[in-house]
């Protein structure tokens, strides 16, 4: 029979094992490194914002005259189309050259209203900046497929998403994290030379598929490398340089004109990041988790002597740092990638937990993209929208940081959605009275739903297994772009 260790004497030994994962020298330089990695994120993630700009636009067939056989005087060929509130459509203008009244200017001036509306073949856009909105003339009956488009991006976020976590889970979080970071780049790169529309988006598909599993492998690198009470801290720094390069980018789009050479400028990021092979390390979680006995020890060694902590580490002590990791909150188990999800539908708890968290994705993810792609509806300077939009993610990692500290995510999860939906409810109510309270309202929306994503992102990491955690976050994951698929189809039917 073993022999009971005592309370005090195991409460000692846990307390030991736990300093190699003390916030030290080691794990704060992950700690900047991973709030450096995350920047690039939000070129990706929100790229539409400024490629799929829609400027204001006007029918520039109203400018062609035609001069009539019998007389000397010039006639207008197109009309505006113009509706009973005086507003101009740009999308439709009046034929007047079909029109049977065509014998004098006082008679057609008369009779435009009747003559037949015809769709406009030549579109002017006003504005020096380019988009693929412009290039790819998706307005007026073509106005759909800007939205499809950001919808098929999701699609390719979930399909990505799913295979990123098999992997992460499989062959580790740092391979999977430089993987995709790769990926990342070579998709912005390759999205800047799509030809037509169907090129677009096909390129705009795969790029989706890029575009999250690096964000959430650089979570679980920094979750899985400090003691329980510094993950939030770590997350808080993961959030904040997605929130910070959120700011940076309206002033990348604002000097580059050209959506195709702000895309390539997304690209060439990616050269800072090379050193990143040799900076980021396997973590310490997942080698155990795994079996990889050996290099979790050097890793560890390399840790204590980072931080110049004096620990000497054996066989036995691994196997207890082992046992006390399947044994806290989030439980271990033998890696069998296959069977993640066999093993989560053998668990009635993992599996309830599975379904409450996927349709709480969903809803708080619909609900950020509603409100995140929504920029070109709002009033004032599309680039400081961006930048006000920015400025509130960070303010969210802020009190992301210090809500689930003091209030635990559970509840600081309910009071932010509750609020928000109380928030979103008075925003159409604001439309016809103020252009800057619509704004004012989004933006603390916005700050909420955030902070929302954020809390459900990190407690999420928290309750699964080490060995399927990123696969159903992968799994969660797919069910929040259902959200982000619905989002830009409730902005295009302006629900």
């Amino acid at each position: 029979m073993s022999q009971e260790v005592p309370k005090e004497s195991l409460k000692k030994q846990t307390s030991e094992l736990w300093k190699l994962f003390a916030f030290e020298r080691y794990q704060k330089r992950l700690c900047l490194l991973l709030f450096l990695a995350t920047f690039p994120n939000a070129f990706s993630g929100l790229q539409f914002l400024i490629i799929h700009f829609t400027p204001t636009y006007e029918c520039s067939r109203m400018m062609e005259t035609v001069k009539n056989e019998t007389e000397s005087f010039p006639f207008v060929k197109y009309s505006r189309v113009v509706d009973k509130n005086g507003n101009k459509d740009p999308c439709f203008m009046h034929n007047v050259l079909a029109s049977k009244y065509f014998t004098t200017t006082a008679e057609a001036n008369r009779s435009v209203n009747e003559t037949p509306v015809v769709n406009c073949d030549k579109i002017r856009y006003n504005s020096i900046y380019t988009s693929a909105v412009t290039e790819f003339d998706m307005i007026c009956e073509n106005a759909w497929k800007k939205h499809f488009l950001v919808s098929l991006y999701m699609v390719g976020k979930a399909v990505g998403g799913q295979f990123g976590g098999v992997l992460s889970d499989r062959f580790g979080r740092r391979p999977v994290f430089l993987f995709f970071t790769f990926l990342q780049f070579v998709a912005s790169f390759l999205t800047s030379f799509a030809w037509n529309f169907t090129s677009y988006a096909i390129i705009t598909f795969l790029s989706g598929t890029t575009a999250v599993v690096n964000f959430y492998a650089a979570m679980l690198l920094g979750n899985e490398a400090v003691e329980p009470s510094k993950r939030n801290l770590m997350y808080f720094a993961t959030e904040s340089g997605f929130a910070c390069g959120y700011m940076i980018m309206p002033l990348v789009g604002k000097f580059i004109s050209d959506w195709r050479w702000f895309l390539r400028f997304s690209a060439f990021i990616g050269i800072i990041y090379i050193p990143y092979y040799w900076l980021i390390d396997e973590t310490p979680i997942w080698l155990l988790a795994n079996n990889r006995t050996e290099d979790a020890k050097l890793l560890f060694a390399k840790i204590l002597k980072m931080n110049k902590i004096e620990v000497s580490l054996s066989e036995t002590d691994l196997k207890e740092l082992k046992s006390l990791l399947k044994h806290g909150s989030a439980k271990n188990e033998p890696s069998n990638v296959m069977l993640h999800y066999k093993k989560l539908c053998k668990s009635p708890i993992l599996l309830w937990r599975l379904f409450i968290l996927s349709y709480t994705w969903a809803v708080v993810s619909m609900s950020y993209y509603v409100i995140a792609l929504n920029n070109d509806n709002l009033s004032g300077d599309r680039f400081l929208n961006i930048f006000y939009a920015g400025l509130v993610e960070a303010a969210s990692g802020v009190f992301f940081f210090a809500g689930s500290t003091k209030m635990g995510a559970h509840n600081a999860f309910m009071l932010m959605m509750i609020v928000d939906g109380l928030l979103l409810g008075c925003i159409p109510l604001l439309a016809s009275w103020s252009g800057k309270a619509v704004l004012v309202f989004t933006m603390l929306s916005k700050l909420l739903v955030a902070i929302a994503y954020n809390l459900v992102i990190l407690y999420t990491g928290d309750v699964f297994p080490t060995t399927s955690r990123h696969s159903v976050i992968g799994l969660v994951d797919a069910f929040s772009r259902l959200g982000g698929i619905c989002a830009p189809l409730i902005i295009f039917a302006g629900l």
